[in-house]
């Protein structure tokens, strides 16, 4: 005598219910995150170049309203004798000031020292960065503090982080962590999470093409995208959400 099991449409549903979670829980699992680091081996360190740029900021608040549009003008230095890449940055800034800062890394990208200060000159942040320790001068309103952190091995400088971008070969359909010392909160680290998502095109001016990969990033307080013109590995434009509402557009002159 024969036996079987008949199953019904309810247990059959039930299967393929734990079935699809179980599909789920792999390609998630299959999908974590690779941590990039200042020296890993798959940066494009040569592509890195002296470069001076000029960028339009536009700030609007969360009703989409023009709050404040500024101009960046940022140059890159590369310092062959020494193994070590200046990037500086200065802005105008309502109403009357101006915003300096200046970062000093290695070849590789380890952080060595961040100076940041404003004109007419309200503060003044000075940060010397040595592997595991980061030591911080910092004066506000005529008050000096001097502070040193511990920290984690493996970070950026986040002043110059989203102009490193360009150099990292970022694969679609994977995700990735850089973490980076958080200016304005020492001693914590702010990651990014960034994915490559999709690729555009730009018609520019005499039959040209600006093709650029677009990717998108999430961080400890905004999240948005940046676009890499593939040719000159530089960032072209970058969209931003703040967390408090306001949104930021970032374009090349």
């Amino acid at each position: 005598m024969k036996t079987g099991v008949t199953l019904s449409p309810g247990h059959l549903y039930s299967g393929m219910k734990q079935l699809f979670f179980l599909l789920f829980a792999f390609i998630q699992t299959s999908r974590a995150q690779t941590i990039i680091k200042p020296g890993d081996p798959g940066i494009h360190y040569e592509w890195l170049t002296n470069d001076h740029d000029f960028y339009k900021v536009i700030v609007f608040d969360s009703t989409g309203r023009k709050k404040l549009e500024i101009m960046n003008e940022q140059v890159q230095t590369i310092d062959s004798a020494k193994h070590t890449i200046l990037s500086a940055r200065i802005r105008q800034v309502p109403f009357g000031r101006q915003m300096i800062d200046t970062s000093i890394c290695t070849a590789t990208l380890t952080p060595i020292r961040m100076h940041e200060y404003d004109q007419p000159k309200t503060f003044e942040h000075d940060f010397h960065f040595a592997g595991t320790k980061a030591y911080i001068k910092d004066l506000k309103k005529g008050m000096l503090s001097i502070d040193t952190f511990n920290m984690t091995e493996g970070y950026f400088d986040e002043n110059s982080i989203e102009g490193f971008l360009a150099v990292i070969p970022f694969e679609k359909g994977r995700e990735y962590r850089l973490n980076s010392f958080r200016i304005g909160q020492p001693g914590k680290i702010n990651s990014y999470d960034i994915e490559y998502v999709f690729d555009d095109t730009w018609g520019l001016p005499g039959d040209n093409d600006l093709n650029c990969n677009v990717l998108r990033f999430k961080n400890a307080y905004s999240s948005g995208y940046i676009w890499i013109d593939r040719r000159k590995h530089k960032m072209v434009k970058e969209y931003i959400r703040m967390d408090s509402g306001d949104k930021v557009l970032v374009v090349e002159r």
